[in-house]
C-alpha cells in the first residue's frame, strides 16, 4: 500500500530553520540508504540517475547453460530461430528491424526491445505483462509467431538428444529437464548482460570521464520543469497547464511558443507528435470542424 502524502500541517505547527535542516538531512540519508547504488560517489548519492551495477549475483553454471540455450535454434519448431535472432548481442541486443521475423518469416506486431540491462527492468515486455526475466523468457518459445514450438515437451525432446548439453543441464539442475529450468537458465544468463558506460564511471566519482559538452548535455535546466519551478515539488516536474480548447478557433497562433498559425496544421502536428499518427486531411477537417463548435459568444453584463 503506498505511503500517504501529507500536504498540510496544523496551523499551530511550525518548523524552525534548524528543524527544517534536520528533516532535509534525514530525508537525504534515507534516500542514500534505500536508493543510492553501491559505489556511487557521495556527491551523486541523491542523483535522479544512478550508475548501473558492474555485475549482479549469478550462478556460473546456470549462466553458461543459459548462454548456450539463448543461442540455441532448437528451441524453435523448425530449428531456425533462437532468442539471439531477435536480440543479437552484436547489434545492441536487438535485430535492427521495425518488427521481428519469426518461424516461417512471420512478422510480429512490435519492435524487439534490447536484452541488455533487461535484468534491471521493473517489468518485461512492452506492456509489462511479465514480472521477471524468467517469465519473459517463457513467452517467445511458445508464441506461434515467434519461436513457435507447441510445448516445452517438444523442445525438451530435441534438447535431450544432445548428451553434452544434457550433462551440463543436469549439473546445473539436478531435478532434470523442465520448461521452468530452461527459462531460469536463460534468465540467469541475461542477468549478466549489463552495459556500464563512461557515464556510470562519472557517477562513481571519475568526473574526468565526461567532457564539457557531455556535461552540458546532461545538465538539468529550470526551463522545462513546468509547475515544479513554482512549487519546488519534485512531483510537479514537467507538469504544465493544459490550455482550454474553447474558442480555440479565435486564439491563433497555437502552442506555447506560438509556432503554428493555422488550426489545421496544429491538429496535424498534435496527432503526429502526441500519438504518432498521420491523420488524413479528412480526419483533420473533421476535428477542426468539431473544435469550431466550441467557439462561443460573451454576453455583455448590463451596467447600471
Amino acid at each position: 500500500m503506498p505511503s500517504k502524502l501529507f500536504r498540510m500541517v496544523h496551523w499551530t505547527t511550525g518548523l524552525s530553520a534548524n528543524d527544517q535542516r534536520a528533516l532535509l538531512d534525514w530525508i537525504a540519508s534515507e534516500r542514500h540508504r534505500a536508493y543510492a547504488t553501491p559505489g556511487v560517489a557521495p556527491d551523486f548519492a541523491n542523483e535522479p540517475v544512478q550508475p548501473l551495477p558492474q555485475s549482479l549475483p549469478t550462478d556460473a553454471g546456470k549462466v553458461a547453460l543459459g548462454k548456450q540455450l539463448f543461442h540455441d535454434v532448437r528451441l524453435s519448431s523448425d530449428n531456425t530461430i533462437s532468442c539471439a535472432s531477435c536480440h543479437a548481442l552484436s547489434t545492441g541486443g536487438v535485430d535492427g528491424n521495425r518488427v521481428s521475423s519469426g518461424v516461417g518469416g512471420q512478422l510480429g506486431p512490435i519492435n524487439a526491445p534490447t536484452v541488455f540491462n533487461a535484468a534491471l527492468n521493473d517489468k518485461q515486455f512492452w506492456d509489462g505483462r511479465a514480472a521477471t526475466l524468467q517469465d519473459q523468457a517463457g513467452g517467445p518459445p511458445l508464441n506461434p509467431v515467434e519461436i513457435a514450438s507447441t510445448s516445452w515437451g517438444e523442445i525438451i525432446e530435441k534438447l535431450k538428444q544432445d548428451p553434452a548439453l544434457t550433462q551440463q543441464f543436469l549439473k546445473a539442475y539436478p531435478d532434470g529437464w523442465s520448461g521452468s529450468n530452461i527459462t531460469d537458465a536463460i534468465a540467469e544468463y541475461e542477468t549478466t548482460l549489463l552495459t556500464p558506460s563512461r557515464f556510470d564511471d562519472y557517477l562513481r566519482g571519475d568526473t574526468h570521464m565526461l567532457n564539457s559538452e557531455e556535461l552540458r548535455g546532461y545538465a538539468d535546466t529550470d526551463a522545462d520543469n513546468g509547475r515544479a519551478n513554482i512549487t519546488k515539488d519534485p512531483l510537479d516536474h514537467h507538469a504544465f497547464k493544459t490550455p482550454t480548447l474553447r474558442n480555440i478557433e479565435l486564439t491563433a497562433p497555437y502552442f506555447h511558443d506560438g509556432s503554428r498559425t493555422d488550426l489545421h496544421e496544429a491538429v496535424h502536428d498534435m496527432a503526429t507528435y502526441q500519438v504518432g499518427k498521420q491523420l488524413s486531411d479528412s480526419d483533420v477537417n473533421a476535428i477542426v470542424a468539431f473544435l469550431k463548435t466550441l467557439t462561443g459568444t460573451s454576453q455583455p453584463v448590463a451596467i447600471h
